[in-house]
């Protein structure tokens, strides 16, 4: 096998199990979903086994995951919404506001499940 070839396999291996992560599948099998509810993941995968969490506070990298894209986002629309549409201070604040409050409520769960597609490419995720 040469080079270009094993470097398209690793990366098709790693776009493959990101992209799990943000439909919230299984970054093993991507069968099923990671959870039993919005924001309460199954402990293992009912179709492969992988154990989803392994260390109490293994997720909280999640949570600043959320946060950065959401404040990220913010400063983004932020700037568009001033210079580019050279919108009033009360609309920024009607549209931005309601963003930074229900986005992360959204996003919380995928970037959940991208951390678990993460700890999948690190080794951290396995069948019991």
């Amino acid at each position: 096998m040469n080079t270009s070839s094993a470097n398209s396999f690793t990366l098709s291996f790693v776009l493959r199990t990101l992209s799990r992560g943000l439909r919230k599948k299984c970054p093993s099998c991507g069968a099923v979903s990671m959870f039993k509810t919005y924001y309460t993941m199954h402990q293992t995968c009912p179709n492969c086994g992988v154990r989803f969490e392994r260390e109490n506070g293994e997720y909280v990298t999640s949570m600043y995951i959320s946060i950065m894209i959401t404040e990220v986002l913010f400063v983004i629309f932020y700037l568009f919404l001033n210079y580019a549409l050279g919108t009033s201070v009360v609309v920024m604040l009607a549209i931005l506001v309601p963003f930074n409050g229900l986005f992360p409520v959204w996003f919380y769960p995928r970037s959940k499940s991208l951390w678990a597609a993460a700890l999948m490419l690190m080794g951290r995720l396995y069948p019991d």
